[in-house]
């Protein structure tokens, strides 16, 4: 929504859309990129972002899996696999049928296999086992194993407009599955709301950690900006 309303708005004042120009001479980010955002703290916006410039990109599912189910899955065969060779974490959800919309659609086909570039919302709550790269021991390294020259974009959102938000999330189902089914706990452990800004700046600094390392991922951390979040 965010991004439709920011593009009307330009149009109206006659101000060019940078995804408008020629892309030629941008510099070009490696791929795939993994957009590692809590949620709730711009991932929807981000795909729509990149969407805009006709970037294939996945929020949550690729085509009817979650992409947090897909990288829990191939965690746990790299986790019992007797090989040198690491499991790739997006095996088996590279890529969907999609149907296809205006910014897609040419000579006239409505659907087409689409091989993704961007990721966001990767996680997943159950319900088998919940799985989030952030979080869970070895994620983002496997992430790293693979990839070792994908993109990470890290966007951080104030604490208390993030609990706000999320709290109102369908009357704070995630936070509900967070507790019951991943047993997310803050150094506090009461679930309070000060608890969850721990566990929000450990997922944060974890991914900080990583890239801060001798990895090698191209990163982007962008401050909070006001106009970016839903509520």
């Amino acid at each position: 929504m965010f991004m439709h309303q920011l593009a009307a708005s330009k149009h109206k004042h006659n101000i060019s859309l940078k995804w408008e120009e020629s892309s030629d001479d941008w510099p070009k980010l490696p791929t795939p990129i993994f957009i590692l955002n809590l949620p709730k703290s711009g991932t929807q916006t981000m795909t729509q972002f990149f969407s805009c410039d006709n970037v294939p990109s996945s929020h949550t599912y690729i085509g009817l899996t979650r992409t947090g189910d897909c990288l829990r899955d191939n965690f746990m065969a790299n986790l019992r696999s007797n090989t040198n060779t690491t499991v790739d974490p997006l095996q088996g959800c590279h890529e969907a049928v999609v149907n296809l919309n205006d910014n897609f659609a040419k000579n006239g086909n409505k659907s087409t296999t689409i091989v993704f570039m961007t990721y966001s919302d990767i996680g997943t709550p159950g319900p088998e086992q919940c799985f989030y790269s952030s979080i869970n021991d070895g994620g983002l390294q496997h992430l790293y194993d693979y990839y070792p020259n994908s993109t990470i974009m890290l966007i951080t959102r104030e604490a208390e407009s993030w609990y706000k938000s999320i709290s109102k999330w369908e009357d704070g189902r995630l936070l509900t599955q967070w507790k019951n089914k991943c047993g997310f706990r803050g150094s506090i452990g009461d679930y309070s709301r000060e608890d969850w800004f721990v566990i929000t700046a450990w997922w944060y600094i974890r991914v900080a950690l990583l890239y801060m390392g001798p990895v090698g991922f191209t990163t982007y951390s962008l401050p909070p900006a006001s106009g970016l979040w839903g509520h």
